[in-house]
């Protein structure tokens, strides 16, 4: 079921006091007309009647999709993490690569009672935790293009390393805005260019499945895959 709340936030532009939505879960089986607004920016935003400006609210959400089986939670708070987590993992297993901060996956999960799946259909579900709000519409755009998110990550890692290496390219960040016609669109933030859409073919993303889909952790328990993960991965297979 979708949950909101009211607050009073300040602008950051101008200081002026604004009630604002904040979206506590996103069902899209219950109200599909929400993912479009997700998808386009227009949750968890700050639009000023004072000013004009818009804002991203660093506020937790969640976003269920029931029929995809796709559970995703933003706790923007992961990204304090992700400055003094090491890259490698711990051993080799693909357990270890789950990438969960030591004792915050536990404080986040008591929160979605009610929403988690039932216990024998878990094993089904992708259950995903982001620090980011573009993370989080990455990964609707690509299950929904029918992509492993865990896949794609050593994908957009290896795309990352040729570029500098071949065209003298170096990407502070690469997002994908669809799958379509045989090509992936990513968008990427170049450090003297800005930022950028990349066309990469399929074939890419197909190879790197068939070879590694079969090492992937299983699915039905809590992962963060991000770049950290993709790193991890690549040093533990050596």
């Amino acid at each position: 079921m979708t949950r909101f709340h009211k607050e009073i936030v300040t602008c950051p532009f101008c200081a002026s006091d604004e009630e604002v939505v904040i979206w506590d879960v996103l069902d899209v089986s219950a109200d599909p007309d929400l993912k479009e607004r997700l998808l386009t920016k227009r949750c968890q935003v700050l639009e000023c009647q004072n000013c004009g400006e818009e804002s991203i609210l660093a506020r937790p959400l969640v976003y269920v999709d029931p029929e995809a089986r796709l559970l995703l939670v933003w706790r923007p708070e992961l990204a304090e993490f992700e400055e003094t987590e090491p890259d490698t993992p711990l051993d080799g297993r693909p357990e270890s690569l789950l990438n969960l901060p030591a004792g915050l996956d536990a404080a986040l999960l008591p929160q979605l009672d009610g929403l988690a799946p039932a216990e024998g259909d878990a094993a089904c579900w992708r259950l995903r935790l982001l620090s980011g709000y573009n993370a989080l519409l990455e990964k609707i755009h690509a299950f929904g293009a029918g992509l492993d998110d865990r896949i794609l990550e050593i994908v957009k890692l290896a795309l990352t390393a040729r570029y500098a290496d071949e065209e003298d390219l170096f990407f502070e960040a690469m997002h994908l805005l669809a799958a379509r016609g045989g090509l992936m669109l990513l968008q990427v933030l170049e450090r003297e260019r800005g930022w950028q859409t990349l066309e990469i073919s399929m074939e890419l993303y197909d190879n790197a499945y068939d070879l590694l889909i079969e090492r992937m952790p299983a699915e039905g328990q809590w992962q963060r895959i991000d770049g950290r993960f993709a790193r991890r991965f690549v040093t533990a297979a050596g």
